[in-house]
């Protein structure tokens, strides 16, 4: 395959040469094209189209190597700021199916995002056997969002908070109209609790992530939560489906997650213990990604 486009001017000089009347016709062209079958060899016609073909082939090959581009982290990526809270128990609140409350989200570095009402999205577990209605999909979901101070700190008040009725499967929710944009630059952090008891908050399951807003201009396909958009609004390649996002996300998140457990066995003894939980909260993220996948039809 060529892996260069071939000059335009080859191509005009070669139609100037098949196409130019014979020596001492110049001025006879209705008798040039009379004769020009029998003129020019009928090779150079052929080769002349695979020339051309060959060129449009090379020119148009970008445009259908773009779609399948995958999701990659940026090679700046940043490691999350505050504590991940992750639902440790599986199912729903009271446990017994094999999926679990789950931000589709990167944990191991911060997700971005160039919409400044981004989309944030989540998988709720079904309501194990013998749940009543009112028990299981109906309950509520506190959503908030935080954004980090100019310190580099997390602000304690939410910027937004909204409670939305849970349903099983996977969720989205959009940052509202009636609500100021996000900033293009800043860092966010939101979180989503399930509340399973509203008089025991000890019982909820929560999940969270980071978030940046970039500029539009960046790689999309640093984009996770914009590829997780268009997917789930159905707009997007085969190669960004929902399924192959949460398993190329998997994959990432396994592989950050056995990163850090083998940088904690030389880490110092302060920090052995923290590298030691984040890569079991990663590593389980992994694991609630490959269930989701296999749980959705």
């Amino acid at each position: 395959m060529l892996n260069y486009p071939i000059p335009p001017t080859l191509i005009m000089n070669s139609f100037a040469e098949i196409f130019a009347p014979p020596p001492g016709e110049t001025m006879h062209a209705q008798r040039h094209l009379s004769q020009f079958a029998y003129s020019k060899p009928i090779w150079k016609i052929l080769l002349l189209g695979c020339v051309v073909t060959l060129t449009m082939s090379t020119l148009a090959a970008p445009a259908f190597a773009q779609p399948g581009r995958r999701y990659t982290p940026p090679s700046d990526r940043s490691t999350p700021s505050s504590t991940i809270a992750g639902g440790a128990r599986s199912g729903g609140c009271t446990g017994g199916e094999n999926t679990s409350f789950t931000a589709l989200a990167p944990l191991s570095h911060i997700g971005r995002t160039s919409a400044t009402r981004p989309t944030f999205s989540w998988y709720v577990p079904k309501s194990p056997a013998g749940e009543t209605a009112l028990q299981g999909t109906t309950r509520p979901i506190d959503f908030r969002l935080y954004v980090y101070g100019a310190d580099g700190k997390l602000q304690p008040r939410p910027i937004y908070q909204n409670e939305i009725p849970s349903q099983p499967g996977i969720m989205s929710f959009v940052l509202p109209s009636s609500q100021p944009e996000l900033t293009v630059g800043q860092r966010y952090y939101w979180r989503a609790a399930l509340i399973c008891d509203p008089n025991h908050g000890s019982e909820d399951l929560i999940v969270s992530a980071e978030m940046s807003i970039v500029e539009n201009t960046s790689p999309e396909s640093e984009r996770w939560y914009d590829l997780l958009q268009a997917a789930l609004n159905g707009n997007s390649f085969p190669s960004r489906s929902i399924d192959n996002l949460l398993t190329e996300l998997a994959e990432l998140e396994r592989t950050a997650g056995e990163a850090l457990a083998q940088s904690s066995g030389t880490a110092a003894e302060g920090n052995r213990l923290k590298l030691q939980q984040q890569s079991q909260e990663i590593l389980q993220h992994s694991e609630h990604l490959s269930q989701i996948i296999k749980a959705e039809p």
